[in-house]
């Protein structure tokens, strides 16, 4: 009769432990949260600077380029002694800088396109030669948008967490991707707008083939619809 009891208890034991869910074993029953994979916002910066940096850069060998094709020359030559003196730190003021050069040589090119400068066949090539840097450089900053949304989520939530005291030190850490983050969505739509125009400019003027199709890389170049 003891042995019976014996027996009993050893069968009902897992029923006893489990099934009245006394006890919890992990990979048993209901599944435990997963981790947070999300991205530091440390590590997401460095990638959003470096890719904005690199894009630009494709922006701005470009713009050398036109301002020559438009015989400013002398302008032309001061964007390739500025993208010269670049330092190559990912910092806010850098990024400020960059950002001043591009739109500056920008308004210098589009006030020539304006004015109906008539290209030599020199100033020709070098309009054909700047497309694909514009191009090039269009797309990869259409591309950031995704790295920049989840910094400015990361960053918003890692600042939070920081605390009174060690928020000010994290948003002076995270301060070239706070600067840069919020213009991305602009700057998406700003430099596919320019890379068109100055396909379509082409065209127009005989300075590209009328069939050129350099532009259809630029499709969905400018964010959502």
């Amino acid at each position: 009769m003891k042995n019976i009891k014996v027996i009993l208890i050893t069968l009902l034991m897992p029923a006893m432990l489990f099934g009245f869910g006394k006890l919890k074993v992990p990979g048993l029953g209901k599944a435990e949260p997963a981790a947070s994979t999300t991205a530091d916002a440390g590590g997401l910066q460095d990638a959003l600077v470096r890719d904005y940096l690199t894009a630009n850069s494709s922006i701005q060998k470009g713009q050398a380029l036109l301002l020559e094709a438009f015989g400013k020359k002398q302008e032309a030559a001061e964007e390739e002694q500025e993208q010269a003196s670049i330092s190559g730190k990912a910092s806010k003021d850098e990024l400020k800088r960059q950002i001043a050069l591009t739109k500056e040589a920008q308004e210098a090119i589009a006030k020539s396109m304006e004015e109906g400068v008539e290209l030599t066949e020199e100033g020709k090539a070098k309009y054909r030669e700047s497309i694909p840097y514009m191009i090039q450089g269009a797309v990869g900053i259409s591309k950031l948008s995704q790295t920049a949304s989840e910094f400015i989520d990361s960053s918003k939530n890692e600042i939070q967490a920081a605390g009174l005291m060690g928020a000010a030190k994290l948003k002076k850490k995270l301060d070239a991707g706070l600067y840069v983050a919020p213009k991305i969505p602009g700057l998406i739509g700003t430099t596919a707008k320019n890379a068109k125009a100055l396909i379509t400019y082409g065209k127009k003027n005989k300075i590209l083939d009328p069939d050129d199709q350099s532009g259809d890389a630029l499709k969905g170049a400018d964010g959502p619809a």
